[in-house]
């Protein structure tokens, strides 16, 4: 027949007046904070519950992805261009970016009146530098360049050099080799349109190295020409897409 026990909403107030001084609003502060906690989500990385963790942005998916996140944390020490879970190209800003500037690159040079072949030589040197960062990301390099290929203002630009045989072609002749190369291998899904026009550029730019007489040029033309042929070779090799 003793006395009740104390509710508990008694006890934890006793409790908080029992306290030191300030230490009733750190208390408060803290149940708030566990509230909050409610909101976060384990992310699948570092398995801590965090309220930042987001879906990875797939540029396309197969099946169900609301389960691939990451923490704003691992998303920024993460440096792989596909997704941990699936392996599916995520759109990052950097991939959007470098596309966007390569194909105004491109643009740009094929417009000008007169345009400086080691300028155009450069847009080699630029996409052999971006394959050596996407060592051993095959998939990445795969779908960037479709984008590229099948972006309305580089084909538009590409079959107006071939219409009008421009010379600019033959100095940029390297880019255009690695992506032909990566069609007619099968390892670059592009539309028979495309695939037409990459094979006519190349064309374009061996034609008059195969005339009988060739085309007579300075000797720099034949070793740059020789060079934007290899350096595309080198790229698949040390990417692991085919070579032959």
């Amino acid at each position: 027949g003793g006395a009740a026990p104390p509710s508990l909403a008694r006890v934890h107030s006793l409790e908080l007046v029992s306290l030191e001084p300030g230490a009733a609003e750190v208390a408060a502060a803290a149940s708030g904070s566990a509230r909050a906690g409610t909101d976060a989500r384990v992310c699948p990385i570092c398995c801590e519950a965090r309220v930042d963790v987001e879906q990875l942005p797939h540029w396309e998916t197969a099946g169900d992805v609301s389960d691939h996140r990451m923490c704003g944390r691992c998303r920024q020490t993460y440096a792989l261009n596909t997704c941990p879970f699936c392996k599916e190209v995520l759109a990052k800003d950097e991939l959007l970016r470098h596309i966007s500037s390569f194909i105004d690159s491109v643009s740009a040079r094929a417009r000008a009146d007169d345009p400086d072949p080691n300028e155009l030589a450069a847009l080699l040197e630029r996409w052999q530098t971006f394959e050596m960062e996407l060592d051993g990301q095959p998939t990445v390099l795969r779908r960037v360049t479709r984008l590229i290929v099948e972006d309305r203002a580089f084909a538009a630009r590409l079959e107006d050099g071939v219409r009008h045989q421009d010379t600019w072609l033959r100095d940029m002749a390297g880019i255009i080799f690695r992506f032909h190369a990566l069609a007619e291998d099968g390892e670059l899904a592009v539309s028979p349109a495309a695939a037409r026009l990459l094979s006519a550029a190349v064309e374009t730019i061996l034609e008059p190295f195969e005339r009988t007489p060739p085309v007579q040029l300075h000797g720099h033309y034949y070793g740059a020409l020789y060079t934007q042929a290899v350096v595309p070779w080198l790229c698949a090799w040390r990417g692991g897409t085919r070579s032959r």
